[in-house]
């Protein structure tokens, strides 16, 4: 196979795999890219669970001022052979991404697209998904997501892709590690990288330290601690050879201290909307109601 042929411009695709902090990255992408980002899950009506690499080629073409794609439906299912791609995968310890999944959907309604969840407590669920009938999207979903297809898990395109420099795999709890080497490697796309946590779920901290069950779950999860595996193993290279490397100490301090204003504005913005909201519900009380 051959790779990027025809087209000279370079287009950032980030393949969006569930409960891997795919929604915080969103707003990155979408702050950097501005007008020239595209969220994929609005353009195509077609219900298929993955865009197949024909119709990735016909959003790009539909959309020529697009330079960076995001979407849950994106895979490596890519036009490899006729576009300039830079693609980003952001990976999670399996076990984490599981624990993560079961308490979101345990906050959502009655109308939760996993209800057995909802129904079912934590050691009851794992046994039910990963076990007597396994979830697709859940044992080794990561690896289902990325390569688009069930058990089709090629991890020797997978080497090449990251060896070619096409693929950036990341472990989740180097997100922002992550941040500064796509500010460094491609400083006229990515400006500013700083970022607020978005759609964190909180967790019964009991079941989270469970580490028997823990062990259940990686259990059944080989080809997901596979790519987890070598997501930090590949990401630790592309890090370490950096040519900016002895300058971390500084880059790290400043990046968290652009953050750290990046909350203090945004938590002041939404003290602002409500206290408005308030004051319009309570428009004769001198008190905020959420003072």
């Amino acid at each position: 196979m051959t790779f990027g042929k025809s087209s000279d411009k370079m287009k950032f695709i980030n393949i969006h795999i569930p409960k891997c902090a795919g929604t915080t990255f969103t707003s990155i992408l979408r702050a950097n890219f501005k007008e020239s980002f595209l969220d994929g899950r609005s353009v195509l009506s077609d219900r298929t669970f993955k865009y197949s690499a024909s119709q990735v080629s016909e959003i790009l073409s539909q959309f020529p001022n697009c330079q960076c794609l995001s979407d849950h439906k994106l895979s490596l299912r890519l036009p490899w052979d006729s576009q300039n791609l830079k693609v980003i995968a952001f990976v999670r310890n399996p076990v984490e991404r599981f624990l993560s999944h079961y308490y979101y959907c345990r906050k959502q309604s009655e109308t939760c697209f996993d209800l057995e969840a909802k129904q079912l407590d934590l050691e009851q669920y794992t046994e039910e998904v990963l076990f007597r009938n396994p979830k697709q999207d859940l044992k080794n979903g990561q690896c289902y997501h990325l390569f688009g297809r069930e058990g089709e898990f090629d991890f020797g395109f997978l080497k090449r892709l990251i060896e070619q420099n096409l693929l950036m795999l990341i472990p989740l709890e180097r997100f922002k590690d992550a941040c500064i080497l796509l500010e460094k490697q491609y400083p006229e796309y990515f400006k500013d990288c700083s970022f607020v946590k978005m759609n964190t779920t909180r967790r019964n901290l009991r079941h989270t330290d469970n580490q028997k069950l823990n062990q259940k779950i990686l259990s059944s999860m080989e080809k997901d601690k596979e790519l987890y595996q070598l997501a930090r193993e590949s990401f630790n290279v592309r890090f370490d050879d950096s040519p900016w490397i002895s300058e971390y100490p500084y880059l790290i301090e400043q990046f968290d201290y652009r953050c750290s204003n990046l909350i203090e504005l945004s938590n002041r913005l939404t003290y602002k909307l409500r206290k408005r909201l308030s004051q319009k519900i309570f428009p004769s009380s001198r008190l905020s109601y959420f003072e």
